[in-house]
């Protein structure tokens, strides 16, 4: 891939990951979600499984980071 394509998408994930974020961020504290729990289950569907591919390692890798990040971000707001 390109480094040109690569950065494009790299960026592009990041932009929908800072949606979830906000929006996630933004249900909490509405009280409209359980933060902690879905982030628990950000990290359930993230345990690596045997047999996962290249693409599924790094999918469940961003979960756990995601859950850590919203994670922060709460203790943070509070």
């Amino acid at each position: 891939m390109q480094e040109q394509n690569f950065n494009e998408l790299a960026g592009r994930i990041e932009g929908l990951a800072r949606v979830v974020r906000c929006l996630v961020a933004t249900l909490e504290d509405e009280q409209l979600i359980d933060g902690s729990r879905y982030g628990e289950s950000l990290r359930r569907d993230g345990q690596p499984h045997q047999g996962d591919g290249v693409m599924l390692v790094r999918a469940r890798k961003v979960l756990r980071d995601i859950a850590d990040q919203l994670e922060t971000a709460r203790n943070l707001r509070q």
